[in-house]
């Protein structure tokens, strides 16, 4: 939906002004730039969007990004965002911000265990996005495995007791627990380089559930309800 679309007037064919950078660069890596191993790329440059995102007023903002390819480890997230800290840090605006870490596969690996359909899927989510206990509580009492999936929300920022609460069941499954593990890695690698930011833990931020498939990470500033800075692993 952000994306304008025009018609090609010698072609008759459908096209689109970019709205975000990210598919140019995938697509630059896989067919003009072919590295074997680990590649790395940044870009800055104009997106054009059908309407102001976030707290963008423009519709022509400039986007900043990096991505990294060809690695599946958590050193790879872990220089991700200790690249997006540091160009904040450039930028002078350390003070006070807040990092929030969340991980899909948590969720998507309790929806698998389940057996969930597409629609459950969807109002689950959108429980969690309002964070609505109560509701939440009410709504997991019938489903398979409704206790954890309650826990999950729970026990959101807090990996101790989430780890406590959920089944031991659902803690042995392979993909729940490297989802686990992944996050609590990824925190404390992060709190030995920046020993003075403030990091919270969101296993249920689901924004971008669809897209991003492992760790997901955001920054915010005081005063700001969109995030300065945001990313993810998508393989």
């Amino acid at each position: 939906l952000a994306t304008f679309k025009v018609i090609d007037q010698l072609s008759g064919r459908l096209l689109g002004v970019r709205a975000d950078m990210t598919p140019q660069v995938a697509r630059i890596d896989a067919h003009v730039h072919q590295v074997q191993g680990v590649a790395r790329y940044c870009y800055a440059g104009t997106v054009l969007h059908t309407k102001p995102q976030g707290f963008n007023t423009t519709r022509a903002p400039l986007q900043l990004g990096a991505e990294l390819f060809g690695s599946d480890s958590i050193d790879a997230d872990v220089e991700m965002i200790d690249v997006m800290l540091n160009l904040i840090k450039t930028a002078g605006m350390v003070d006070g911000i807040h990092l929030d870490l969340g991980h899909v596969g948590l969720f998507r690996s309790l929806v698998k265990l389940a057996g969930l359909n597409k629609s459950t899927e969807r109002q689950l989510s959108d429980l969690y996005q309002r964070k609505a206990l109560p509701e939440l509580a009410e709504f997991t009492q019938e489903l398979k495995y409704g206790a954890d999936f309650y826990a999950l929300g729970r026990y959101a920022s807090d990996l101790d007791a989430l780890q406590t609460h959920i089944s031991t069941e659902i803690f042995a499954d392979e993909a729940f627990k490297h989802a686990f593990d992944v996050l609590k890695t990824t925190y404390t690698e992060i709190q030995a380089r920046w020993p003075n930011l403030n990091i919270g833990i969101d296993v249920v931020e689901l924004r971008s559930y669809h897209y991003h498939t492992g760790l997901m990470y955001a920054v915010y500033a005081p005063n700001r309800a969109a995030p300065l800075a945001q990313g993810g692993r998508y393989d």
